[in-house]
């Protein structure tokens, strides 16, 4: 009677439960950060658009209203590539942001928003629980009542005597900063399936010809900062990519 039973029940888990045992459905999301063509590491020299010399030793933002396909991820997420490109080995491999909950789809398009909208952004840290990540208080600022949408840090040599003197701290926030990322892509999203996305820096710093003067304004704590944010902002926008 025990046999029958077990072969009933495993006969309805087929027929009745097709996805019995099946894992869910993720997009596991690499983010490589470039300088140009290369892999970028932390505090690696590198030639600023203007010809100086610096590295960075930072990059993380956050990351909202995630659209796959036909399914939104609404909740915020914070993204720091910091470590997982802190070595040249690191940054080959990149950082792995996984994101479950899904469904299978064809996957045509990718968008996301780099940073939050007004109402999540008028919220506060202490408004949520400590595994959330918007609870981070490091990544709000007090003075403008805003979360950092994102952070740029690094040094730079602006006496051309190969030592980076200059600390930069780019640190981007306040409703006017919240951007949209749209990237066409062509895969089937079923299982645990992985999207790499590049982030080409080098953009972030100079598109077509006109490039952010670091040495002017290494750092962004200020709300009358609002031009270089936007600058930012929107050269960011464009140092996504799939391939």
């Amino acid at each position: 009677m025990r046999t029958l039973f077990f072969l009933s029940f495993f006969g309805l888990c087929l027929v009745a439960f097709p996805s019995c045992g099946d894992d869910e459905t993720s997009l596991v999301i690499n983010f490589k950060l470039r300088y140009g063509d290369e892999p970028l590491t932390m505090f690696e020299n590198l030639e600023y658009p203007d010809g100086k010399q610096f590295n960075l030793s930072r990059f993380s933002f956050y990351l909202s209203e995630l659209q796959i396909g036909n399914q939104l991820i609404d909740e915020a997420r914070y993204i720091d590539l910091t470590a997982s490109h802190s070595t040249s080995e690191k940054a080959e491999r990149g950082g792995l942001f996984t994101f479950q909950g899904l469904s299978d789809e064809q996957i045509n398009n990718v968008q996301f928003s780099i940073g939050l909208n007004s109402t999540v952004n008028a919220t506060i840290p202490g408004d949520y629980s400590s595994n959330d990540d918007l609870s981070l208080s490091s990544e709000y600022w007090t003075p403008w009542s805003s979360y950092i949408f994102s952070k740029t840090e690094g040094r730079l040599d602006t006496d051309n005597d190969q030592m980076n003197e200059t600390a930069f701290a780019l640190h981007l926030g306040l409703d006017d900063a919240y951007r949209n990322v749209s990237l066409d892509t062509d895969f089937m999203l079923t299982g645990e399936t992985t999207l790499t996305i590049f982030i080409d820096l080098q953009k972030m710093f100079d598109t077509n010809g006109s490039f952010y003067d670091l040495e002017a304004t290494p750092q962004i704590h200020q709300t009358n900062s609002i031009n270089e944010i936007n600058q930012l902002c929107d050269n960011l926008v464009g140092a996504f990519s799939v391939e």
